[in-house]
């Protein structure tokens, strides 16, 4: 039997936030806890049903990456060289131009359409800031394609729910035609290349603070913090939802590739 623990922090949140919990969960195995939230994001790729997943209150969203592609993902294969602009050296995936309208249908068509096809509804929008990676880019440029293409979604599904990873740059464009904002590393972060935890400087810590909250008082968007720490580490993960919480933001604490079901605005045991 499934039991949920809605923990004390939960209070603490400002009102607008409580009606919300949020989980994201990359690993491989479906989790039925996850349905103990309002929203968990998963990746897509390993052959979830979304079908099977949602329940009433609860929905299901597939991780989508916008400005870059895995070299194993099935479009990869099939993208036109001019729409590649070089390769993220963190993660090897290559950078897409969503500044050209025949990439942004490219990328519609081979990318977000079996998505839909497949039942997903919400679709939650990363690395919306990997053009910084190219050399000399022209930020508005690819700031505009990126707002094209999110407005191109939501004229093509006007039920499709989108939630952001970071996207500040875009948000005085698009705000009302998403449902929340995410960011990583408020506190702790994770480092992907050399695999290791580690504290969030206090000068970055009072910068990404000040965008969220502009995004809540601004926007009127719900924010998600994603904080990271090693797995066995449960009560300090507990500690540190607390401590976001506090801040006002809705918390997920969990380890550096979100492969395990970590702890946020609730706890599913």
């Amino acid at each position: 039997m499934l039991r949920v623990l809605c923990l004390l922090l939960a209070i603490w949140l400002p009102q607008a936030a409580q009606a919300l919990s949020v989980a994201f969960y990359y690993g491989r195995d479906p989790l039925p806890e996850l349905a103990a939230f309002d929203i968990a994001v998963v990746e897509a790729r390993h052959g979830f049903d979304p079908a099977a997943l949602r329940r009433p209150g609860f929905e299901p969203f597939a991780y989508v990456s916008v400005a870059e592609l895995a070299a194993d993902h099935p479009a990869h294969t099939g993208l036109s060289p001019g729409c590649v602009l070089g390769v993220n050296p963190a993660w090897g995936g290559s950078l897409i131009d969503q500044s050209r309208p025949d990439c942004r249908a490219l990328w519609l068509q081979t990318v977000f359409q079996p998505l839909w096809r497949a039942g997903w509804r919400g679709f939650f929008l990363d690395t919306l800031d990997s053009y910084r990676l190219i050399p000399k880019a022209e930020e508005k440029t690819h700031q505009a394609g990126l707002i094209q293409l999110i407005r191109e979604i939501k004229t093509r599904h006007p039920g499709a729910r989108l939630f952001l990873n970071r996207g500040f740059e875009l948000l005085p464009e698009i705000a009302p035609l998403v449902e929340g904002v995410a960011a990583e590393s408020l506190f702790f972060r994770y480092d992907a290349a050399t695999k290791t935890y580690g504290g969030v400087a206090e000068e970055d810590r009072r910068w990404l603070s000040a965008r969220l909250r502009e995004v809540q008082n601004r926007y009127g968007l719900p924010v998600v913090v994603i904080d990271y720490l090693p797995p066995a580490q449960r009560e300090e993960a507990r500690r540190l939802a607390g401590r976001i919480a506090a801040e006002g933001f809705i918390p997920w604490v969990s380890d550096g590739e979100l492969a395990s079901l970590g702890v946020g605005a609730r706890e599913a045991l």
